[in-house]
Order: structure tokens, then sequence, then C-alpha cells
């Protein structure tokens, strides 16, 4: 491949290239050729893209004249910013847009060479005048300062050219340029008219093999090239291929998993090496790498705060501090018991600050101090360069990007980071001084722009789409996805520059024929670029039917593929043999010094569902609190349940319940609310505090309407609240607190539980307790208990669902009542004889949503299979 490369070299001549992509694939070839040669040095291929030759021509010209200083992209983006507010509202939606869409139209202009003067004759439209305006601000101020743009290098260029500023070059080949513009063919035409031979590399000559073929849907379609690409390299392992994708660029990941599927079956179960088998031409944001998104985190959190999400994110991550997350992890579970509020990084550490000496948790906490503190010195507004640096020392002092060694693709990711904080010093030509929030502000908006993907060393198969494989030559290339929806592809005209000035001057996709034209020259050199082609499209999509590109009209002669779909791989596992039986493995018995965890949850989870039951009860695996927005409903539980607990404190009879007159009774609702509530506004921002004064406000009126049917009642008192008691059995000792135990007219005792949110029955269709928690409370007492009831407290009704005592109607029931709880504290007896023994059954008939939090312990799932 490339046979024209080391002859035009070693003739004098320099290669410029359309893409860096093709710059590399280039400069490999050249190496390779030298090392199979055995050639042991050699000197580096004259071979540059067409920014990157552009720019050396400048850097040479330098050294002899005074040119226009030249700025980079994105102080290019800064000042069209800047012309823009000063004609439209910056708190436009889409204004980040429009700055994209004005640099493009300026560099279409710049490639045509066609002046503002001409623009101004044919723009007509609101937007059209507007970006005439804007442009001609942007041109002034450029010239005010003496500056150049990425757009305006060609043109000064070709000046120095003119001008016979630049040493001429023997000759220039010119590789991978589908279309030429303006600005390169008067650049060339001058470097001819001096005597350079500028012309493109000679078309190989060899015969091609083209088939064709199409299948149902995308997925076997992408599945089959992977599997045509094992065969190809199966018989040579040498071979280059290239697999061309339409849209590449926004099914990326998806392409190259169902690529993965077809070349290496099996792949999830292998090493980095299987997943980097497919490499995907096309990267991802760099804000989305996890490593970059966390450092933007932690600049954004000394700007304006984090929510609770943001922050769990930076204490659960390996990439600052100690590669130990122990320690974090427990702040983490803290963190989420707390209110959902916007923390700043000092109202974090005093709210964390706590029992937790492990090292890992006080280094994240000291470094989060320090970032305060550094945050402190910093100066209200400093230049870009400066607040490079300081943003350096910033995430140095959190050990961002931790304490792992970085692999070849991290290493390469954390170089890009470093280039982009380079990229974002240079603005000081244009900004010489900004605050740490714009700088902050701006560095996430090049990282959101920024499209990064690291180089891949062990990569079989290379998915490229059809422009960045311009001027590459393969072994065997499949391209696929040429149904008639993909391509050709949709034309992209400006939307800023006048179509009638656009079809004039020919530019870019200004007329369906030259978007089709340009597509069928595409197309005819990604046939020409190997000599084993494949062509293929899929026959639906989304529930659509799809027919093929009509460019594909030529080759419907052609042999078909003959190359099928393998399926997923998943499926052929479906009726494979068995390689040998689970070994069963059961839990042991309980140990005399073990503690069961759960409490009266423990035997409930016993009764319905026994692994449940070892897992929370002997394991201690607990379910991490969800965080939610606002007040989360276990937090207004809790509310309830300590407030009750303040107001019943001094265990009040009926009597004086009933004598607590209006006033007193709203001072005893006051303060019990206030007592419950206290705790949670510590750490409350301003949100949350008035979310704590609504529900202040909500649970007066609840716990007056409480204290009315409380009144109602028959005769009683409370003996206790919030009370611990000890439940012993079978060598288990429970630890147990009631939420509160009334006592009767006669001494006997009824058990209360409160219940918020949805309201809970305590029976069942069958007259037997839906929940044994009551149960258990009443065998631990080992007192006359006469009843059993949950307390629903909620906004629309207050309930009591009981049994016993002055629940149960039927007076046969009333008088089996004993009967009744014995047989029930039977059953408690019976599941913790079951937890005693190590019963840790698998119930196979819960839903799926039942047993999902566990599945990743139990067999559930495989159990299932199997039945």
């Amino acid at each position: 491949m490339y046979g024209w490369l080391h002859d035009a070299i070693a003739g004098g001549a320099e290669v410029v290239t359309a893409s860096r992509r093709l710059a590399r694939e280039l400069q490999l070839a050249y190496d390779r050729l030298h090392q199979a040669r055995g050639t042991r040095a050699w000197c580096t291929a004259p071979v540059l893209s067409w920014n990157d030759w552009l720019a050396a021509r400048l850097d040479a010209a330098e050294f002899s004249r005074q040119l226009p200083l030249r700025i980079n992209h994105n102080a290019s983006a800064l000042l069209w910013e800047r012309c823009l507010r000063e004609r439209i509202d910056d708190g436009l939606s889409n204004f980040a847009s429009l700055v994209r869409q004005a640099q493009d139209s300026w560099q279409r202009l710049n490639d045509w060479r066609i002046p503002l003067e001409k623009l101004s004759d044919y723009s007509r439209s609101y937007d059209q005048q507007l970006f005439l305006l804007t442009a001609g601000s942007y041109q002034r101020l450029l010239g005010q300062r003496d500056w150049i743009d990425n757009a305006g290098v060609a043109g000064a260029v070709t000046g120095l050219f003119e001008a016979h500023a630049l040493p001429v070059p023997r000759a220039l080949i010119v590789a991978g340029f589908d279309r030429l513009t303006p600005a390169n063919e008067q650049l060339f035409q001058v470097l001819r008219d001096q005597g350079c031979d500028v012309r493109e590399p000679a078309a190989g000559e060899s015969e091609r093999n083209i088939r064709l073929t199409s299948f149902p849907d995308a997925a076997a379609e992408l599945r089959a090239v992977g599997s045509w690409a094992r065969a190809q390299l199966s018989d040579n392992a040498a071979l280059r291929i290239a697999i061309v994708r339409a849209g590449l660029e926004t099914h990326a990941d998806e392409v190259a998993r169902l690529v993965r599927e077809g070349l290496a079956c099996g792949w999830q179960y292998g090493d980095e090496a299987h997943r980097s088998a497919v490499n995907i031409s096309y990267g991802r944001r760099l804000a989305d790498y996890p490593a970059v998104a966390v450092a933007l985190l932690y600049l954004q959190w000394l700007r304006t705060g984090l929510t609770t999400r943001e922050v769990s994110v930076l204490l659960r991550s390996r990439l600052s501090a100690a590669e130990d997350t122990a320690g974090r992890s427990r702040l983490e579970l803290r963190l989420r018991r707390m209110p959902e509020r916007c923390w700043t990084p000092s109202s974090l550490v005093a709210a964390l600050r706590g029992p937790d000496h492990s090292e890992d948790s006080q280094r994240w906490l000291k470094s989060i101090e320090q970032l305060v503190a550094m945050r402190r010195r910093m100066p209200r507004s400093a230049s870009p360069a400066e607040w490079a640096q300081q943003i350096d020392a910033l995430l140095a002092a959190v050990a961002w990007p931790g304490d792992a060694v970085a692999d070849s693709e991290e290493f390469q990711l954390l170089n890009r980071w470093r280039s982009l904080l380079n990229e974002f010093a240079a603005l000081d030509l244009v900004v010489p001084k900004m605050t740490f929030a714009e700088a902050v502000r701006r560095i996430s908006t090049l990282a959101a722009e920024c499209v990064f993907q690291p180089q891949s060393a062990g990569a079989l198969v290379d998915v490229l789409g059809a422009l960045e494989a311009a001027g590459m030559e393969f072994d065997a290339v499949w391209i696929s996805g040429l149904d008639a929806n993909q391509w050709p592809p949709a034309g992209n005209p400006s939307v800023l520059i006048p179509r009638s000035l656009q079809r004039e001057f020919g530019m870019t996709d200004a007329t369906p024929g030259d978007t089709l034209g340009f597509a069928r020259s595409v197309f005819d050199r990604l046939i020409a670029s190997a000599g084993e082609v494949m062509l293929s499209w899929a026959e639906s999509g989304q529930d659509t039917e799809l027919v093929p590109s009509p460019l594909l009209d030529p080759y419907l002669g052609c042999d078909v593929g003959g190359v099928a779909d393998p399926g997923w791989h998943a499926g052929s596992l479906q009726d494979s043999q068995r390689m040998g039986a689970v070994m069963q493995d059961p839990a042991p018995a309980i140990r005399a010094d073990e503690i069961v965890a759960g409490g009266a949850y423990t035997v409930q989870r016993q009764v319905t569902e026994p692994f449940s039951a070892f897992a929370h009860g002997r394991l201690r695996v607990k379910e991490l609190t969800a965080i939610e927005t606002g007040l989360p409903a276990h937090l207004r539980g809790s509310l309830v349940h300590d407030a009750l607990h303040a107001l019943y404190a001094d265990n009040p009879t009926l009597k004086v319940l009933q004598a607590w007159q209006d006033r007193e009774l709203d001072e005893r609702i006051s303060a019990a609310l206030d007592a419950a509530i206290r705790r949670h506004t510590l750490h409350a921002d301003v949100k949350q505090q008035r979310l704590l004064q609504l529900e202040h406000a909500r649970l007066e009126r609840l716990l007056r309407r409480f204290i009315e049917l409380e009144r109602a009642r028959p005769v009683f008192s409370v003996a206790g609240v919030e009370t611990s008691i000890e439940l012993e059995r079978h060598g288990i000792r429970l630890d147990l607190r009631v939420d509160r135990i009334d006592r009767q007219a006669d001494g006997a005792l009824l058990v209360l539980d409160y219940k918020t949110g949805r309201p809970k029955n305590l029976l069942n269709r069958d007259g037997n307790p839906a929940d044994l928690q009551l149960v258990v409370y009443a065998s631990a007492l080992g007192d006359r208990v006469a009843g059993l009831a949950l307390v629903n407290i909620d906004s629309r009704e207050i309930t009591y669902k009981g049994a016993g005592s002055h629940f149960d109607k039927n007076p046969q029931q009333l008088a089996a009542w004993h009967k009744r709880l014995t047989a029930w504290e039977a059953q408690v007896d019976d599941a913790l004889r079951a937890v005693a023994t190590g019963d840790a059954r698998i119930n196979v008939l819960q839903t799926a949503s039942e047993g999902r939090p566990l599945n990743i312990l139990s067999r559930l799932e495989e159990l299932r299979h199997e039945l």
C-alpha cells in the first residue's frame, strides 16, 4: 500500500494531507517500509496535514519578517462571542451553537474567497444581516489588533509565496482531498507558477472484487461485518482491514459493540485486548471521560457548590485522593442520610467531620480544606495563564487523578487535559484578565467541545466514517449502512450565508446536485481504496422498511456477499452442554458469638425470603439510601417518629391528653417538632430550611388531628416510647426498638407501630399478620399483650389497623385472641430456629424487582432458568 510514498519523498516531495489521521497513517507506512528494508535510521517523513503544513509555513516566515499574530480556534470563538454579545442577548439558549455556526460560516467565506462586501449584496434575512454586521466587527477587531485567525492562514501563506518570502518545495503531493476549495486551488496554483510540481498520488492499478449484500437490520449487518473481518484475519493476520460506517458519529459505541460481537465472540469474558481489537475513529467529548468529569466537578465546586449527587461521585471516585475508598464510602453513606442540598466545600467538611478516622477519609477531608484555603488566597481576577497554573495546583491538592498507575490510554487522556489547559492559557492574548468563575466556565466549555480519542496499538480492525477514510488504502474494506436514508448523507449548507451566494460561488452543499455529486465521489474513492470490497445495507430500522442507496445502482449486478450474521454470542450458549454441577455451599449455623442485625425485619425476611434474612441479618448487607430532591420520604417519616417520641416522652395518660388546652397543645406540638427538626437544619441550605419550615407547618396540622383521635380512644396510658427490648431464641439475640407501648385499663399491653406513607393493614385476607414485626415485639415483651396495631399517619387520613383488644369486632376472634397470638409467636420461633440453623434458601417465586437488590449475591436468575 501507498506504493507512491517512498519514491515521492525520495524525489524531494512534501506530502500534504486532508486530515491528521491520514498524515499519521502515511508516516507509519513510511516508517514500516524502512523497517522492512532493515534501515537503522532515516529522516522523518515530510508528511503534514493541511492545517499543520500552513502553520509550519507561517512559523518559517516569522524568522524573516513581521507577521500578524496568530490566534487559535478558542481565541477566535471568544472574539465571536464578544462581537455577537454586542448585538444579541447572550442568555439565548443556543448561544454557543450560534458562535460555532458563525465560525464555520466565516471559515467558508475565507475558503471560497468571498469578501464581506459581496455578502452585503445578498443578505436579506435578519440572521444573515446579523452575521454580516458581526463579521464586520470581527474583521475590524482582527485588523486593529494585527491578528490572524485559522480562517485567514491559507490566504496569508499564499501571500507569502507570492512575495517569494518562503522557499518553494520541489514537489507537493496532495493526498486525501475529496474537494479542493478556492483557497486550496489558489495556493497550489501560486506554487505551480513558481515551479512546484503539485499533484495527487498516483492511483494504484489493481483488480477489485466487489460484493453486495443486505441484512434484516443494522445489528445483524454489523455482527456480520465483524464475522467477515475475523475470517479475513484468520487467512492473513497482516491484512489491513477497515469498516466504513455511515452516521458513525451518532452511534459509535453501539457500532463498536456489535462489530466486536462478530469479530471476537464472547469478548465480554476477555481482557482489554478483546475490547481494543476494534478501534473506533470517532472519540468522545473530553468532558465525558470520567477523569476529566471528576476534575471539572472539583473546579465547579469552588465556583458554585455541588449537589449531594455530585459530591457522592467525588467521594466514591478513585480518581482523587487515595485509591482505597473504604473510609470515603462510609462518609458517602452518612451524606445520603442528610438532606439533599447544594454543598460548599466548607459546609460539607463541617457536616462530615465525625467519628470516622480512617486514613483515606481524613486525607480526603483535609484535601478539601486545602482547596478552600487555596481558593481564599486566589486573586479576584487573573490572566488565563495564571488561572491554568492555579487550576493545576488545585487538582494536585486533591491528588487528581489518583494513585493508580496510568495505562496508555489514561496517559494520553491526561496529556490531552494538559494540552487543553495550555490552549486555555493562550487566551491571554484575547482576554488579559478574568475571574475564577469565568475561567472554570471557559475550561468546561472547551472540554465539552473537544473530541478526544486515544490511539490504540492493539486494534485489528479500524471503524471509520466516510470522510475520515479519505486517502487511505486497505487490503479489504466493508462499507456498511448504505441505505437511502443514510447515503448520500444530508447536505449541510451554511444557514448564515445567503443560499443564492452559495450557489453562485459553488460552495459546499449549495445545491442538492452538489451534495449528491460529492457523495458519489466519496463513495467511488472508498471503493477504490481496497482490492476486496463489501457493500451492505439494512433492510429495516426503527420499524421502518429501508431501501438501498441509489449510489448502489451500478453494483446491483455484483456477487451476493455470502456472509452470514453469526447472531448474539449469548444465544449460542442456550443449548450448550453443562460443564459441571454447581457445588452446594450451605450457610453455616449461628455461632455463639455471632450478632444478628436487622431486628424484627430479619424475622419477616426469613418467612418470605430466607436468603434475604441471611444477607441482611448475618452478612449485614445494607441497601443504599436513595438521594432524593427535596425532603425524601424516609426523612419525612423520621420527623413524624421523632416528633411523636418527643410529644409522648412523659408517658401521658388519656386524662392528661384530654386536659391539654388548645394553647398548651399547640406549644407541646411545636416544641416536639422543633426537637425533631432541629438536627436536620444544622446542615440545611436556604432551600432545605424553607422546605423544613413547610414540613413543620404540615406536621403541626397532622399531629393535632392525631391527638384528637387519641383522645377518643378507650382509657389507656403510655407505658413507653422508643422502648429498647431484646428477644433471645435458639442462640440468637435480637435488639428491638418499639415505637410505643400502651397499657390499657385492665393492665394489658397494646403494642403500636407508626407507619407513614401508604396505609398498611396488620392482617391479610386470611386473618394472619401480613408482617410479623409486631408479633416479634409481643414475643419479646413477655407480658400480657392484649392487642397489636399499626398506626397509619398520613396527611390524607390517620387510621389504626390492628388485632386483639379494641380491634377484633367479632366476639369469637376476640375470645381466641391469645390462642391466635400464641400461634403467630410460634411462627416467629420457627423463623428464628431456621435463621440459627443457616437456612438461606432462595424464594424463586418473588418478582424480579423484589429479587434484584440481592441478585449479585444469590443464584436467583440461575435457579429460575433451571426450573
